[in-house]
């Protein structure tokens, strides 16, 4: 009832669909998708690396959204255009996050360089993200 999935259900959903499901490759998804490593997947966590998985989240549609959230133009991302675009479900501490996971030139903004930097080549945040473990990955030993 939280909105929130642990590793404890990930690995007990895994199990009841395939008893012999290899817990180090659970542990593996499921540290890809927990992108902010609090110990729990948010829905917005899981409904990004679904997207991913599934070829959804593409260049033309990663531009679209970067253009969506500078709504000014301006060629960046500021913590106050994730406030106005996120409205009455803004949460600071949240916002600062984000703000924080993507600022790879530590310039309190996140560039369009940045967000594909975070998205495709970070060796932490991008390559372990759910969308690089193929849908073709068995979850079963051997």
């Amino acid at each position: 009832d939280s909105g929130t999935i642990t590793l404890g259900e990930l690995m007990s959903a895994f199990k009841k669909i395939s008893p012999d499901a290899d817990e180090t490759k659970v542990q593996m998804l499921f540290n890809g998708i927990d992108r902010d490593k609090s110990g729990h997947i948010h829905y917005a966590e899981f409904l990004a690396a679904l997207a991913e998985s599934h070829g959804l989240v593409t260049l033309d549609r990663l531009t679209e959204a970067f253009d969506r959230i500078d709504t000014d133009g301006k060629g960046y991302i500021t913590h106050d255009d994730l406030k106005t675009i996120l409205g009455k479900d803004y949460d600071k501490e949240m916002v600062d996050k984000m703000i924080e996971e993507g600022d790879f030139k530590k310039n309190n903004k996140i560039d369009y360089e940045e967000l594909l930097q975070l998205m495709f080549s970070d060796p932490v945040k991008g390559d372990k993200m759910a969308g690089s473990i193929s849908a073709s990955t068995s979850f079963n030993e051997g």
